[in-house]
């Protein structure tokens, strides 16, 4: 199980920030740089490949404590949320190109930019209740809803 952990903490950290990068990205209209979040982004893809493989593994194979498969249905969820996050940031970056040149509006930067910490937040706390065995409070951290 250390494996997903590290993949977990590696995505975490990733994810956020490259989300910050394409923030920064849209807002300065910095093309290298979007380019740069555009292109890294099949390591989290794999990574994230290895943690759901890595998951269904242990769950078929071994005779777990109920802890153990909250963690890892909570390692799945996390994951793939993350992914899903590493993808927005993807979009955002490619707004870049899109934009030709044209800055955002004033308001719509600093809401990019606000939004960075809350992202952070949310990748924060959605870990820290996976690695306590919290399906429930990772649902709420990332903002889940049935």
């Amino acid at each position: 199980m250390n494996d997903i952990l590290d993949g977990l903490k590696w995505m975490g950290r990733t994810v956020g920030g490259r989300a910050a990068d394409a923030v920064q990205a849209l807002c300065e209209l910095n093309q290298p740089l979007a380019d740069r979040v555009a292109q890294r982004d099949s390591q989290v893809n794999q990574i994230n490949d290895r943690i759901q493989e890595k998951t269904f593994q242990l769950l078929e194979a071994q005779s777990l404590s109920a802890a153990d498969r909250a963690f890892l249905r909570a390692s799945v969820f996390v994951s793939q949320n993350l992914e899903r996050i590493g993808d927005r940031a993807v979009g955002l970056a490619g707004q870049v190109r899109q934009l030709g040149g044209r800055p955002l509006p004033e308001g719509m930067q600093r809401l990019l930019l606000d939004s960075v910490p809350a992202i952070r937040d949310g990748i924060s706390r959605s870990l820290s209740a996976c690695f306590r065995r919290r399906l429930a409070d990772v649902r709420a951290a990332m903002l889940y809803e049935d």
